[in-house]
C-alpha cells in the first residue's frame, strides 16, 4: 500500500530539563550563569532571604535564556543580542561584500565571499575518465560545523509531465525515501542532502521570438492583439521550476580510511603530500558520486553533473534572477559571487545584479513550524507551484541522514522524555502539545524498528524570495506566507537582522543540519 501521509516528528516543545529548544549559545549561557549563581548562593547562604533571592535569580536566568514563540522563537537574551551583533558586524564591515569581480580587480587580499560562506577551495573530478563525456563535477571543500566537508551538485533532469500527482507522484516520493535510505546505510560516505528548487516567472522571450518569425506580414491585427493579451495573462500565472541536489560528504574517519586504500599511479610518486592527498580524495569522491547516481537511477531519478562553470552560473543566477541559469559566458569562481549590501536595512538584503538591485529576504521553518499530526507527502507543492502571482523564490531543504541504530537510540530517548512529560502533566488541563509530541515519538520509534529498512533524518527548510523593489517584495512576502499556510507550515521565521547570514542556506552549499551530540550515542 502506498504511503500517502507522513509525520515529521519535530519538537513541538523542548525536551530539555527546563523545557524550550535552545541553541548552543543559549545552552552555554544558561548553564554558565546557573553555575555562577549556585556557587555564589553557596558562599552567601547564611540568611533565609538569600535563599529566596537565589531562587528568584535562578528562575529569572532560566526565563531569559529560554526561547518563546511569542518572541519569535528567540530568548530574551537572543532578542537583545541580535541587534547588538548586527551593530558589531556593521562596525567590522562584514555586512557588505564587494563581490568576486571587484575583489579580483582590487589590490591586496580583498575577501569576495560573504562572511557566512567562509572559505572555499574548489577542484574538479571526472566520474568516467577517458570516456567521450567524462562527467566533470565541481567539488567545493569547506568547513561546516567545525568539520571539513566536500560538496558536489547534480541537477535533476526534468520529467516530461513536470510536477506530478496521483499514483505517479506517490511513486516519486517513495523513490526519494528509498534513495535517502541508501545514503544512510553503512558504507555510504554522503551524509548531507540538499534539494534546491528555483522558481521564477515564465520567460516568454523564446516564444515571442518564434511568434515574430512565424507570423505572416498581413496577419490580422485583432488576432495579434488577442494573442498578446493571452501571453501576458499566462506570464502572470506560469512559472519555471529547476531543481538541484547538493551532496555533502564529510571528511570523516571512514572517508580518510577509504582514501588511504586508494592506490595512486606511479607518476604521482614525485608529487607533494598535498597533491597526493587531493588525488586520493578525488578518487574516493568520484566513486561515491557514481554510487549515488546509480542509486538515483534505480529509484527513478536522472541527474546531470555540474562542472565548475555550470555551478558558477547556477550560483550567480540564484542571486541575480536576470542572469539565466544556463548562461556559461563569464561564469567562474569570482563572477559567481555578486555584491551583497546588508547594511542598508535589517529587514532585507540587497544584491547588486547585472541589470538591477534585487531585494532579498530569507525565512526558515522552526522546529515547531509544521502542523502537528500526519501530513501529505506532497505538502510542499503549494509552496513550489501554487504561488499566484508568480514570485521569484528558492526553496531549499537540508537533510542530514542518520543511520538506523543512531536514530533508534535518539527516538527511544525522546519517547522516554515525552512520556515522562505527559505523566507529569496528567492532573493539569493540557493544550494537546505534549500528547501530540508523544504520538509523533511513538510513531517514529515504531517506524525505526529493526528490520524495517527505515533510517532517520534531521531536516531544515529555508525559503528565499527576491523582488526588484520594496513594494513587490512586500507582496511577495504575503504570497509566500499564504502558500506556506497551504503547505501546512504554521510559522515562517523571517531572518531579520541576519539576512546576510541566512541567504547561503538556499544556495547549493549543503550547510546541513547541526547534529545533536550525545556522548552515549554512536556518531
Amino acid at each position: 500500500m502506498a504511503v500517502t501521509h507522513v509525520q515529521l516528528g519535530g519538537e513541538l516543545q523542548g525536551r530539555s530539563i527546563f523545557g524550550s529548544s535552545r541553541n548552543r549559545l543559549e545552552r552555554i549561557g544558561m548553564w554558565s550563569t546557573l553555575a555562577v549563581l549556585v556557587v555564589a548562593q553557596l558562599m552567601v547562604m547564611r540568611w533565609s532571604w538569600t535563599v529566596l533571592l537565589g531562587a528568584v535569580l535562578l528562575a529569572t536566568t532560566v526565563f531569559v535564556w529560554s526561547p518563546r514563540p511569542s518572541f519569535g522563537h528567540k530568548s530574551v537574551v537572543g532578542m537583545l543580542a541580535i541587534p547588538l551583533r548586527r551593530r558589531w558586524n556593521r562596525r567590522m564591515k562584514t555586512l557588505d561584500t564587494v563581490g568576486g569581480e571587484a575583489a579580483e580587480a582590487a589590490e591586496g587580499n580583498v575577501p569576495h565571499l560573504p562572511a557566512a560562506v567562509g572559505t572555499l577551495r574548489g577542484f574538479e573530478i571526472e566520474l568516467w575518465p577517458g570516456a567521450e563525456h567524462p562527467g566533470r563535477v565541481a567539488v567545493l571543500r569547506q568547513r561546516i560545523h567545525d568539520q571539513t566537508q566536500f560538496t558536489m551538485v547534480l541537477e535533476f533532469r526534468a520529467q516530461q509531465s513536470g510536477v506530478v500527482d496521483g499514483l505517479e507522484g506517490l511513486r516519486n516520493h517513495a523513490g526519494w525515501a528509498k534513495f535517502q535510505a541508501v545514503m544512510a546505510r553503512q558504507g555510504s560516505l554522503a551524509r548531507h542532502l540538499q534539494p534546491v528548487a528555483r522558481i521564477v516567472p515564465f520567460d516568454p522571450a523564446d516564444h515571442v521570438q518564434w511568434l515574430i518569425d512565424a507570423l505572416p506580414d498581413n496577419a490580422p491585427e485583432i488576432l495579434v492583439r488577442s494573442y498578446a493579451e493571452l501571453v501576458d495573462g499566462v506570464i502572470s500565472e506560469q512559472e519555471q521550476n529547476r531543481t538541484w541536489l547538493t551532496i555533502g560528504v564529510p571528511a570523516s574517519r571512514e572517508f580518510y580510511a577509504a582514501a588511504d586504500r586508494v592506490v595512486l599511479p606511479d607518476d604521482m610518486n614525485e608529487a607533494s603530500d598535498r597533491e597526493r592527498a587531493d588525488a586520493r580524495a578525488a578518487v574516493v569522491l568520484a566513486t561515491e558520486l557514481r554510487r549515488i547516481i546509480s542509486a538515483g537511477r534505480a529509484n527513478g531519478f536522472s541527474f546531470r553533473e555540474l562542472d565548475e562553470r555550470r555551478l558558477a552560473a547556477v550560483t550567480r543566477s540564484l542571486q541575480d534572477p536576470d542572469q539565466p541559469l544556463d548562461r556559461l559566458e563569464g561564469a567562474d569562481r569570482f563572477s559567481m559571487w555578486l555584491p551583497w549590501i546588508g547594511s542598508e536595512s535589517s529587514r532585507y538584503l540587497v544584491i547588486e545584479g547585472s541589470q538591477k538591485r534585487w531585494y532579498t529576504r530569507t525565512a526558515v521553518v522552526p522546529r515547531d513550524g509544521f502542523a502537528a499530526g500526519e501530513l501529505p507527502v506532497d505538502m510542499l507543492v503549494p509552496l513550489l507551484t501554487g504561488v499566484n502571482p508568480a514570485v521569484v523564490r528558492t526553496v531549499s531543504t537540508h537533510v542530514t541522514v542518520v543511520p538506523a541504530t543512531t536514530a533508534r537510540a535518539e527516538a527511544r530517548d525522546d519517547l522516554t522524555m515525552d512520556r515522562s512529560a505527559v505523566q507529569q502533566k496528567a492532573k493539569e488541563v493540557s493544550d494537546g502539545t505534549s500528547e501530540a509530541q508523544l504520538t509523533a515519538s511513538q510513531r517514529r520509534l515504531q517506524d525505526l524498528q529493526p528490520g524495517s529498512g527505515v533510517h532517520g533524518a534531521e531536516w531544515a527548510l529555508a525559503v528565499t524570495i527576491q523582488a526588484p523593489d520594496l513594494e513587490e517584495l512586500e507582496r511577495a512576502v504575503n504570497a509566500i506566507e499564504e502558500a506556506a499556510a497551504e503547505s501546512h507550515i504554521s510559522n515562517l521565521d523571517w531572518q531579520d537582522h541576519a539576512h546576510h547570514l541566512a541567504m547561503p542556506l538556499t544556495l547549493p552549499l549543503a550547510t546541513g543540519v547541526r547534529r545533536r551530540k550525545k556522548k552515549w550515542l554512536p556518531t
